[in-house]
C-alpha cells in the first residue's frame, strides 16, 4: 500500500536514489555494493562544478564490501564518480578501514567512529546502513545462511536479529515460530 495522497499540491525538486545488490562469488565469499545518486528535477549552478543539468547527478558514489560466512569485512572499495567539490574522490580510500569489521552488534556505532565528520563522507556513511542490512537479508534472509543459522540456535547462540526490531521481539510471533526457545510472550 502506498503512502497516503498528499495533502497539498508540490513541485518535485530532487530524487535521491539508493540501490543495493548482493552476490555470491565463485570463490564462497559475497560482494555487497550500494550507489547512491542525488538529481534535481532543474537545472543547478555548482560553485566548482558549474551548471549541471537535470539528470546530471550531483552525487554518484558506489561502495563495495566482501564478507565471508560470518558477515566480516575482508575488502571494502569506494568510489566517488560525481560530487560537489573536487576534493571530495580524495576521501574514498579512507574506508579500507572497513576491512576487519564484522557486521553485527556495534558495527554502526563503530563506523560513525570511523567516517563521521572530516574522517569520511556523509553520502558513503549513510550507505552503510543499507549495505549492512543487504548483507544480512543476502546470507540470511532466505539466503545460504538461514537454514544452518536456524538449526544453529542454541541458548548460548541466538538469533543475530532478536530483538534487532518490532518483527523479532522476543515477545512477538515471529520469534515464537521461527526461535521459539528464545519466545518471552505469553
Amino acid at each position: 500500500m502506498p503512502l497516503s495522497a498528499p495533502t497539498a499540491p508540490r513541485a518535485h525538486l530532487h530524487t535521491r536514489v539508493i540501490h543495493c545488490e548482493g552476490f555470491q562469488r565463485e570463490d564462497g565469499l559475497f560482494d555487497v555494493e550500494a550507489h547512491l545518486t542525488d538529481v534535481k528535477t532543474t537545472p543547478v549552478s555548482l560553485s566548482e562544478r558549474g551548471r549541471l543539468e537535470v539528470g546530471d547527478p550531483v552525487h554518484d558514489m558506489w561502495l563495495r564490501i566482501t564478507v565471508n560466512t560470518s558477515m566480516e569485512i575482508l575488502a571494502a572499495e569506494a568510489v566517488i564518480d560525481k560530487s560537489p567539490f573536487q576534493t571530495c574522490p580524495g576521501i574514498a580510500q579512507a574506508y579500507q578501514k572497513l576491512v576487519g569489521l564484522t557486521i553485527g552488534p556495534g558495527f554502526h556505532r563503530k563506523t560513525r567512529e570511523l567516517f563521521s565528520k572530516t574522517n569520511g563522507c556523509t553520502h558513503l556513511l549513510e550507505l552503510i546502513t543499507p549495505l549492512a542490512t543487504t548483507t544480512f537479508q543476502l546470507l540470511y534472509g532466505g539466503g545460504p545462511l538461514s537454514e544452518r543459522a536456524r538449526a544453529a540456535y542454541s541458548v548460548d547462540n541466538p538469533p543475530p536479529m532478536l530483538n534487532s526490531c518490532w518483527g523479532y521481539r522476543a515477545d512477538g510471533p515471529v520469534t515464537q515460530r521461527v526461535a521459539p526457545m528464545f519466545y518471552t510472550g505469553e
